[in-house]
Protein backbone atom coordinates (compact mmCIF):
# COMPACT_ATOMS: atom_id res chain seq x y z
CA UNK A 1 0.00 0.00 0.00
CA UNK A 2 1.40 3.60 -0.91
CA UNK A 3 1.55 6.27 1.34
CA UNK A 4 -1.31 8.35 -0.36
CA UNK A 5 -3.53 4.75 -0.24
CA UNK A 6 -2.81 5.13 3.32
CA UNK A 7 -3.79 8.56 4.12
CA UNK A 8 -7.13 8.52 2.04
CA UNK A 9 -8.01 4.98 3.76
CA UNK A 10 -7.27 6.13 7.15
CA UNK A 11 -6.25 9.88 7.06
CA UNK A 12 -2.94 9.21 9.01
CA UNK A 13 0.50 7.09 8.54
CA UNK A 14 1.17 3.91 11.62
CA UNK A 15 4.36 4.83 12.89
CA UNK A 16 6.08 2.25 14.36
CA UNK A 17 7.43 2.81 17.76
CA UNK A 18 11.25 3.88 18.92
CA UNK A 19 12.49 1.68 21.61
CA UNK A 20 15.53 3.56 22.02
CA UNK A 21 13.85 6.87 23.22
CA UNK A 22 12.13 7.29 26.37
CA UNK A 23 8.34 6.14 26.56
CA UNK A 24 5.90 8.80 25.05
CA UNK A 25 3.03 9.58 27.05
CA UNK A 26 -0.22 7.91 25.64
CA UNK A 27 -2.18 10.89 23.80
CA UNK A 28 -5.94 11.27 23.66
CA UNK A 29 -7.54 9.45 20.67
CA UNK A 30 -9.05 13.28 20.26
CA UNK A 31 -5.68 14.59 19.40
CA UNK A 32 -4.37 11.54 16.75
CA UNK A 33 -8.05 12.43 15.28
CA UNK A 34 -7.39 16.49 15.49
CA UNK A 35 -3.90 15.41 13.75
CA UNK A 36 -5.20 13.27 10.94
CA UNK A 37 -7.78 16.07 9.91
CA UNK A 38 -5.21 18.73 9.87
CA UNK A 39 -2.36 16.52 7.78
CA UNK A 40 -5.55 15.58 5.51
CA UNK A 41 -6.05 19.39 5.20
CA UNK A 42 -2.32 19.68 4.40
CA UNK A 43 -1.97 17.10 1.56
CA UNK A 44 -2.33 18.93 -1.11
CA UNK A 45 -0.01 21.62 -0.38
CA UNK A 46 2.86 18.67 0.49
CA UNK A 47 5.11 17.53 -2.99
CA UNK A 48 4.17 13.37 -3.85
CA UNK A 49 7.69 12.94 -3.68
CA UNK A 50 7.93 13.32 0.23
CA UNK A 51 9.86 10.16 1.82
CA UNK A 52 7.55 8.32 3.90
CA UNK A 53 10.34 9.07 7.36
CA UNK A 54 9.78 12.63 6.77
CA UNK A 55 6.04 12.81 6.57
CA UNK A 56 5.90 10.51 9.67
CA UNK A 57 8.12 13.24 11.48
CA UNK A 58 5.84 16.05 10.22
CA UNK A 59 2.83 13.61 11.53
CA UNK A 60 4.68 13.41 15.09
CA UNK A 61 5.89 16.82 15.74
CA UNK A 62 2.38 17.74 14.69
CA UNK A 63 0.94 15.35 17.14
CA UNK A 64 2.75 16.96 19.62
CA UNK A 65 1.98 20.63 19.07
CA UNK A 66 -2.02 19.36 19.44
CA UNK A 67 -1.18 17.72 22.29
CA UNK A 68 0.15 20.63 23.89
CA UNK A 69 -3.09 22.36 22.95
CA UNK A 70 -5.28 20.03 24.33
CA UNK A 71 -3.78 19.85 27.28
CA UNK A 72 -5.80 21.41 30.39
Amino acid sequence: MTLEQRISDYGYVLTAENYSEKPHKVSDPKSDLYTARIVNLMLPYIKESISESKFITIQEKLRAIVNECMKK
